[in-house]
């Protein structure tokens, strides 16, 4: 009987632990998410200067 209690407990436990991982695993998940709005969004600014960049030197060159 006593066992059975213990065996509960250690398995409710991993139960808990598993719930927790879960939950810090979604808010992870979230972050990325964010994250990767973020670098899209410098990836085109990036490329926005870089275009930029190269026409004004192109008009400087044949004007």
């Amino acid at each position: 009987e006593e066992k059975i209690a213990t065996i509960k407990e250690a398995q409710d436990n991993g139960w808990d632990r598993m719930n927790h991982f879960s939950k810090k695993l979604d808010s992870i998940e979230e972050q990325v998410r964010d994250n990767a709005h973020t670098v899209s969004i410098i990836n085109k600014l990036f490329w926005v200067a870089v275009i930029a960049v190269a026409g004004s030197i192109a008009a400087q060159v044949w004007m």
